[in-house]
């Protein structure tokens, strides 16, 4: 999933970001507003496919009124719409290099849920070889297909959904916020700006589909892009497919012209921290999720 840090956007800009929620999820906005000056923003949602009473909350401060008491007002309207919307369990999303925001949170009564390791790969270097890895996977009759080659429709859409929600069954993550449903999938993999059907691939078997693997760009212009969903069904892994699938993902990132490759992992999914050492990932500044039970 694609992840954006509202605590280094100015107000206005994640106000608008955080506006663009889709339409099906059900959602409450509210502000902090000082002499008919906005100064904090805030929302709390859920998506259609969340388990229930499980809610998103972000509260977001201007810079000049951080620490007078705002931001503790604002969590607790955060959590008293919440309640009205049905929430049993908030969660947050703060930076885990942030000390000062994970002390303010678990003051209140909030504990990490899930942690994301974010590492980087430079790619200004030599150009990688996916050769070895491409025969590798031939060795086992698996081929990797582009989207361009499979071609863009709804049943082949529906059929990647499928795919991805196989392979993300047992994500750590899964067990605490629930499955992405199809529009989430949709949002995140088909986005206008930052997919390209060149930087998506399908691993196949035969006729059926076993792997995904994308990469995206970060912003509409820039010189690093992210690695979206990379995932294996169970009953084929242990064959190289998910290294060989993001080794094919950074050589077209290079030849694509972007300078970093960056990626989001949880941290207790111990394969794909292992992939990602071995391509020469190096760890960056990660993200954590912190809840709280609200029913009381």
């Amino acid at each position: 999933m694609k992840q954006f840090d509202p605590e280094y956007l100015e107000l206005d800009r994640w106000i608008a970001r955080a506006e663009s929620t889709p339409a099906d999820w059900l959602v409450s906005r509210f502000t902090a507003e000082l002499q008919g000056e906005v100064i904090g923003y805030g929302h709390v949602r859920r998506s259609p496919s969340m388990k229930p009473g499980v809610f998103l909350s972000t509260v977001a401060i201007g810079n000049e009124w951080r620490c007078k008491g705002f931001g503790s007002l604002m969590v607790n309207e955060a959590e008293s719409q919440g309640r009205q919307l049905g929430a049993t369990r908030l969660f947050k999303t703060v930076r885990d290099e942030n000390a000062d925001h994970v002390k303010f949170f678990e003051k209140r009564g909030y504990k990490t849920q899930v942690a994301l390791a974010t590492a980087e790969l430079d790619l200004s270097g030599d150009q990688f070889d996916i050769q070895p890895w491409i025969s590798q996977m031939q060795s086992h009759q698996i081929q990797l297909k582009s989207w361009s080659e499979i071609g863009d429709s709804e049943t082949n859409r529906q059929k990647l959904f499928e795919l991805f929600s196989e392979a993300d069954k047992d994500e750590p993550g899964v067990a605490v916020f629930g499955s992405f449903g199809r529009p989430e999938f949709e949002r995140d993999t088909f986005d206008d700006g930052y997919w390209n059907p060149d930087w998506l691939w399908v691993a196949t078997f035969g006729e059926e589909w076993i792997g995904m693997h994308q990469i995206l760009r970060i912003t509409e212009s820039g010189s690093a892009c992210g690695i979206g969903y990379t995932g294996v069904v169970k009953h084929h892994r242990g064959k190289g497919i998910g290294r060989a699938m993001k080794q094919v993902g950074i050589a077209t990132a290079q030849k694509a012209g972007f300078t970093k490759i960056k990626t989001n992992n949880d941290k207790t999914n111990a394969p794909m921290l292992k992939i990602n050492e071995q391509l020469g990932f190096q760890s960056a500044n990660g993200w954590l999720f912190m809840g709280k039970d609200i029913t009381g």
